[in-house]
C-alpha cells in the first residue's frame, strides 16, 4: 500500500508500521521520532529484508522508485534510494514479521521471555496459547 505522493509531500514528517509486526512498535515510535529529530528517514528492518516501520521528516517520490515490494530487496533498495536523494538515515535495530506459523510461535516464546507485547496482543496469545480458539497448529490457516 502506498499513499499518493501529494500526500506524503504536504506532511513535515509522517511514519507507518507494519501491522505483521506489532511486538517491536511498543519499543520502536520513541525511537523513531527521538532519531528524527536528525534524520530525514527512519527505518525498522525486519529480518525477511523489509521493514517494520519508515517515519520521514521529509518525501520525495523517488524513495520508492523500483522497489520490489514483497520481497527480500525491499529494505535495500528503500536506503539505495534514500541515500541516492541525500537523506539523513538512521536504522533501528531489527526484528522479525509475523508472516507465518513458525513466527507465532516465535513471538509466544519471546512474549515467555519477558518481551512486552500490546495489551491485546498478549490477550489474544494467552487464549490461543491456552486452547481458547478453535484453531490448531496442524490448521493455521483457519486461524
Amino acid at each position: 500500500m502506498l499513499l499518493p505522493a501529494r500526500w506524503l509531500a504536504a506532511r513535515s514528517a509522517w511514519s507507518f508500521s507494519a501491522a505483521t509486526a506489532p511486538p517491536c512498535l511498543l519499543h520502536s515510535f520513541g525511537k523513531l521520532f527521538a532519531s528524527l529529530a536528525d534524520s530525514d528517514l527512519v527505518l525498522g528492518p525486519t529480518e525477511d529484508g523489509g521493514y517494520y516501520l519508515i517515519g520521514c521528516r521529509r518525501f520525495d517520490p523517488g524513495l520508492f522508485d523500483n522497489v520490489a515490494w514483497s520481497t527480500a530487496q525491499v529494505f535495500a533498495q528503500t536506503q539505495a534510494n534514500a541515500e541516492r536523494l541525500g537523506y539523513r538515515i538512521a536504522v533501528l535495530p531489527p526484528w522479525f514479521d509475523l508472516d507465518a506459523w513458525k513466527d507465532v510461535e516465535r513471538l509466544l516464546a519471546e512474549a515467555r521471555q519477558g518481551t512486552r507485547l500490546p495489551e491485546h496482543l498478549a490477550a489474544f496469545l494467552k487464549k490461543l496459547e491456552s486452547g481458547g480458539w478453535a484453531c490448531q497448529r496442524a490448521r493455521p490457516a483457519g486461524c
